[in-house]
């Protein structure tokens, strides 16, 4: 994958009136679509089972910690050419995840996204603190890069994977407390250029801490208790 800029990106963050106006914007409710947050996967450690490496870049330029820098104009890629069979692991300290959010493909720009390889079928591993593991299986979009964001404009011309924004949800249907997941690739949407597959970034879905956002209805309140309370 070639002509990759580095674009920099900040993180938006909204509380209370302006997300509410946002939602007003968008047309839908707060409950509705405030529900649950994107949050970076800190203190991380990342490793792959292949790293694309091109001709004057470093080795580490789509290294597995690039799918979790919170930077969507980065990507973690596999090595050219692999797709079944390839996966991105990520260990850290056990936390409550509701699910994960991830932008699936290059994020770069809406032009390398669909220019390079996107994960369709995916085989996720979670492990959880106690050690149990659990597998979950499903097929993800081809098309879930959003270079709009109804709020900020997009001076950079990145794929949003930001407050509800892009991307798509793997949702885990209860409160988790893992220590660490393994997102393996089955299948893959074909790149319309190169023959490389690519994971922009890959965030924790959390419900709102309910102090943040006075807005929030007492359903998201309580369900935000029950996920504070998985790791315990």
């Amino acid at each position: 994958m070639k002509n990759n800029p580095m674009i920099k990106t900040k993180r938006f963050v909204m509380a209370g009136s302006l997300a509410a106006c946002l939602a007003a914007m968008i047309g839908v409710g707060a409950a509705q679509y405030f529900d649950m947050e994107y949050f970076p996967i800190t203190a991380v450690k990342a490793t792959a089972s292949s790293t694309l490496v091109e001709k004057g870049r470093a080795g580490t330029f789509y290294s597995p910690e690039k799918a979790l820098d919170n930077v969507t104009a980065t990507a973690w890629c596999a090595a050219s050419g692999r797709s079944g069979g390839e996966y991105i692991e990520a260990f850290f300290e056990p936390r409550a995840f509701s699910g994960l959010a991830l932008l699936n493909g290059c994020g770069g720009s809406k032009k390398l996204y669909f220019e390079n390889n996107r994960v369709k079928e995916y085989a996720l591993t979670l492990f959880l603190k106690n050690g149990d593991k659990i597998l979950k299986k499903g097929t993800l979009s081809a098309k879930s890069c959003t270079d709009e964001h109804p709020a900020v404009p997009n001076r950079s011309g990145h794929c949003y994977l930001e407050y509800n924004v892009g991307g798509e949800h793997i949702d885990f249907g209860k409160p988790l407390c893992l220590r660490g997941f393994r997102l393996g690739i089955v299948s893959v949407y074909r790149g319309s250029k190169f023959n490389d597959t690519c994971i922009a970034e890959i965030k924790r879905l959390s419900y709102r801490d309910s102090a943040e956002a006075d807005f929030d209805s007492e359903d998201i309140r309580k369900k935000a208790a029950v996920e504070a309370g998985a790791c315990d």
